[in-house]
């Protein structure tokens, strides 16, 4: 019976029955849900209401019944209270919801246009993909189960705010802490002690916070930040504006898009930035990046005329701001009068076509409604820039469409004249078969200013085709054939949206004094963008392969402009001077070598003003190509023409800076501390290495960046043969300074070659099998005069390239000594019935004599079978009246071994008396190559003179 009761008289019988009433409420509790509390001054059940305040104040609220509360209306619960997902929640204008404890509100049903929530301890709200307007406060806010919510109004936390569902707040968001799950993309502007952006999430809109930011892994903020320690997270954490903080460490991948300042005490320049980040962050993959905006108002753009009998196009913009600096991206239903045809502006776009018709002549004032504008239209008349929402319906007139195209780009278009038909609602032609001077005239849309006018078949609407569009324009003779239509063809040089006005007075013939305007409003785009890239003034070669061309040296600073041009590759000056401001997205990638290691690039380039960016000093720290592709960030193309933009370049073939040699191994030996004789080491290397000559040595070359870190890329088809070559000091250069020393000259490093398959990862060492040997014009047992005293020499790298070692005086390139060797083979006596040991010593020159060497030792024993020679024997070992040989010596022990610069080896006891000449080189091979052999005499039957221990005759 309630429900078929008028308003006024439930009220009456609520007040006389009030008691049945509430034990009747109480009763059907659990009864199927069709009531509705409902807060307007009327009674509820288990509150009571100050009239005054218009206030309910109420013990709990109900979990069944729907709730509504009028506007001006204040509901106080004073304990906890949960809304379930089978109740709706109405609220509008000024109502007021209070909950003192906690509240979970767990419904997409709600009709909120208005008011307030307020919640003194926790709420939770799982409200669907709903779009409330309302603003709502609680002790802590945690949001869940929204995805694709809309909460248009502002959000306030006095503690956490947790968001674990992806959702849009138009109003600011404020927390004494934020938190964004993982896999959670949040449009918001916030305010807030500290703030986390969980993994794989994004929060777009500005960010201010007095405390600690937290970006997690593939994170992002689009938008500007304010914070005090600032951490990027490793692995593609980004912040798309300007950050200002005490400190930020920026991980590996990190980025911030824009300017970061330093805020802290004393701070200047970078010093507050930590950064690890390498690789490319352009190739990181992000989610997120919608924009804080709602739908502040429609513009019109109009030609300010139209014909009575068709539809007039116009643009609607759906402006986010007062400006129409920012477009409302979701999709909205305008309906535009007159004619009263509703259209759609997609979503993302932020701007469409719609037609406005009228079908009397006269003045009518264009007007557009969208349930999500917050305020009235404006207007924009693209003829007179003026912000009139006047357009002027005529019988007669020009009707004509200029496609969007490409800047410079030779447009053809079609000129009707036209007027009304008999039933007032068709278009007929107006003009047949005459020839008329039509006076045409262009006028800059946006951006609002321009300095080259466009062009109708070859002539410049201004004072000259380098002029500003005039308010005179020019005249073009046209000639209208049967069916009252001109052809001709249109050209602008520049980018941006023009309007073109078309105007005749018939000085003759039927229509004589009549006026004829029309006009037409198109997007010219750039073409193209296009990349200057140099090195000093030398262009970039832009290589695809590992013959290309050289640029420059990795890490070395070069030269990068990007440039929007038209169809005949002329700079767009107007791109970059809209508004809003068109820009650019710029991604970097590794061309090659395939599977190589792509790092970031060096400095930025800003954004596009006149049509093309400031040039700036850029750099890569990798050996190879990389490319920059260049695409307009707006996806709905250039003034939403649907016209995309795109230029790249490779950039490169990038060689190492330089590279640096050093010494390997064990084969140099340690340059001796004090030496009792002359030292094998000449100044500066008193503590480095010695080696002989013609002894192989180890050597590694490593390729490296400006910076000093090794270019891994180097490897492969993008590393280069590497000639060796030996000079006499740190940067030493010119033939005179290679092969040191000077006299006696002859000098070589032989081999000198590192191959190119040797490098790995940007380092490589010689090959075992062709170690270089650095070998002297002269050695034993040439004359002193002859012999090159101990010498230095720095080791230097050149690629087929031109990359090198040579760095002046910064050159790091392995620097040993090399002195002349031989070896003595020391006099011997015993018996020539016993094996008799023969003692070798490592011998080098000094300069001035031959001084033992106990830095020489060898691993590895040298066989001596086969490479000693004996020779002038005497007495009983020699043939009869000669010096030849009686006896055939062999070895005891063959096995030559050095410790401390002293080796032996055995000779057999020949069983007879005399003595032989012993050599450690047989047919020019000397047993040690670069050791060569002196002569020395082992005496049989004969003993040393000495002090003896012991001594037995052996029968």
């Amino acid at each position: 019976m309630p429900s078929l009761l008028p308003r006024a008289a439930l009220r009456a019988l609520s007040r006389a029955l009030r008691p049945a009433l509430l034990l009747a409420a109480l009763t059907l509790a659990g009864a199927a849900h069709a009531a509705t509390d409902t807060y307007d001054g009327s009674p509820v059940a288990g509150c009571s209401y100050d009239d005054g305040s218009t206030t309910y104040t109420c013990g709990a609220l109900s979990n069944t019944n729907d709730i509504s509360i009028a506007d001006g209306y204040t509901v106080i619960v004073n304990n906890s209270a949960s809304i379930t997902s089978g109740q709706t929640l109405t609220m509008s204008g000024a109502a007021a919801l209070q909950i003192a404890g906690s509240l979970s509100l767990v419904t997409s049903k709600l009709a909120l246009s208005g008011g307030s929530l307020s919640v003194g301890g926790s709420l939770a709200l799982s409200i669907g993909a709903a779009s409330p307007t309302i603003a709502i406060s609680a002790g802590t806010i945690a949001i869940n189960n929204s995805n694709g919510a809309v909460i248009h109004g502002t959000v306030t936390s006095a503690g956490d705010l947790a968001f674990q569902s992806s959702m849009r707040v138009t109003g600011l968001v404020t927390a004494n802490s934020i938190s964004i799950d993982m896999h959670t993309d949040v449009v918001a502007s916030v305010r807030t002690g500290t703030l986390y952006v969980g993994k794989q999430s994004s929060l777009s809109g500005n960010v201010n916070a007095s405390g600690d930011v937290t970006i997690d892994n593939h994170a992002s903020v689009y938008g500007n930040l304010t914070g005090y320690n600032v951490v990027l997270k490793n692995a593609c954490a980004y912040i798309s504006g300007n950050a200002a903080v005490n400190a930020i460490n920026i991980g590996a991948q990190g980025l911030v898009g824009q300017t970061i300042t330093c805020t802290g005490p004393g701070a200047s320049g970078s010093s507050c930035v930590t950064s690890k980040s390498h690789g490319n962050p352009n190739a990181c993959s992000r989610s997120g990046g919608g924009t804080v905006s709602d739908l502040d108002h429609i513009l019109i753009s109009h030609p300010g005329t139209a014909l009575t009998c068709e539809p007039q196009t116009v643009t609607i913009t759906a402006c986010a701001d007062a400006t129409c600096s920012a477009y409302y991206t979701d999709p909205v239903d305008v309906t535009l009068s007159p004619g009263g045809a509703t259209f759609t502006v997609t979503g993302g776009s932020g701007s469409g076509s719609g037609t406005v018709q009228q079908s009397t002549a006269g003045s009518a004032t264009l007007s557009a409604s969208a349930t999500e504008a917050n305020n009235a239209n404006t207007c924009y008349n693209t003829v007179t820039g003026s912000s009139s929402c006047t357009m002027v319906f005529a019988d007669a007139g020009f009707s004509f469409t200029i496609p969007d195209h490409r800047a410079e780009q030779v447009q053809s278009f079609t000129l009707r004249a036209l007027k009304a038909g008999s039933g007032g609602n068709v278009c007929v032609p107006l003009l047949a078969n005459v020839t008329h001077n039509v006076n045409f005239s262009c006028a800059y849309n946006n951006p609002a200013s321009g300095t080259v006018p466009a062009r109708v078949s070859g002539v410049p609407l201004a004072a000259g085709a380098t002029s500003s569009c005039s308010a005179g324009g020019a005249v073009v003779a046209l000639p209208f054939d049967a069916s009252g239509t001109a052809s001709a063809t249109l050209q602008y040089a520049d980018a941006g949206r023009v309007t073109l006005s078309a105007q005749l007075i018939p000085p003759s013939g039927p229509y004589t004094g009549l006026v004829l305007k029309g006009a037409s409003t198109f997007v010219a785009a750039p073409t193209s963008f296009r990349f200057t890239v140099t090195n000093n003034g030398a262009a970039n070669p832009a290589a695809t392969n590992d013959t290309g061309p050289v640029f420059i040296g990795a890490g070395q600073p070069f030269q990068a402009k990007l440039e929007a041009i038209n169809a005949v590759n002329a700079v767009t000056a107007n791109f970059g001077n809209e508004s809003p401001a068109e820009s650019y997205t710029l991604a970097q990638s590794l061309v090659a070598p395939a599977g190589g290691r792509m790092v970031a690039v060096g400095g930025s380039l800003a954004a596009m003003v006149n049509g093309a960016t400031p040039q700036a000093t850029m750099s890569w720290d990798e050996v190879g190509i990389i490319n920059f592709a260049a695409a307009l960030a707006n996806a709905n193309g250039y003034l939403n023409s649907g016209m995309g933009v795109t230029g790249n370049v490779n950039i490169g073939r990038f060689i190492p800076d330089h590279f640096d040699t050093a010494l390997n191994g064990t084969v140099p030996m340690a340059c001796p501390v004090n030496p009792a004789f002359g030292t094998p080491c000449p100044t500066p290397n008193a503590g480095g290495k010695f080696v002989y000559a013609a002894e192989p040595f180890d050597l590694s070359v490593k390729a490296y960046n400006k910076s000093g870190a090794i270019t891994q890329n180097y490897e492969g088809l993008y590393a280069k043969a590497v000639t060796l070559a030996a000079y006499n000091g740190v940067g030493g250069s010119g033939a005179a300074n290679q092969n040191p020393p000077a006299a006696p000259a002859g000098n070589s490093l032989n081999p000198a070659t590192v191959a190119a398959a040797r490098f790995a990862k940007g380092a490589a060492t010689a090959d075992p099998a062709s170690l270089p040997a650095y070998q002297f014009a002269y050695g034993y047992p040439a004359t002193s005069a002859q012999l090159a005293p101990p010498t230095n020499i720095w080791l230097r790298a050149t690629d087929t390239d031109g990359a090198t070692s040579l760095r002046g005086t910064s050159t790091n390139e392995a620097l040993v000594s090399v002195v002349s060797g031989r070896l003595l083979v020391a006099n011997s006596y015993g018996s020539e019935a016993l094996p008799m040991p023969v003692g070798v010593q490592a011998q080098y020159w000094s300069g001035t004599g031959w001084v033992n060497n106990p830095a020489y030792s060898n691993g590895t024993a040298v066989a001596l079978t086969g490479l000693v020679t004996f020779s002038n024997c005497q007495k009983n070992l020699a043939n009869s009246g000669t010096n030849t040989c009686a006896v055939t010596f062999t070895l005891a022990n063959d096995k030559l071994t050095f410790a401390g610069g002293t080796g032996k080896f055995t000779v057999a006891a020949p069983g007879r008396s005399g003595a032989v000449d012993i050599t450690l080189s047989k047919g020019g091979t000397q047993a040690i190559p670069y050791l060569p052999s002196t002569t020395g005499r082992a005496t049989f039957g004969v003993y040393r003179a000495g002090p003896v221990v012991y001594l037995r005759e052996v029968y």
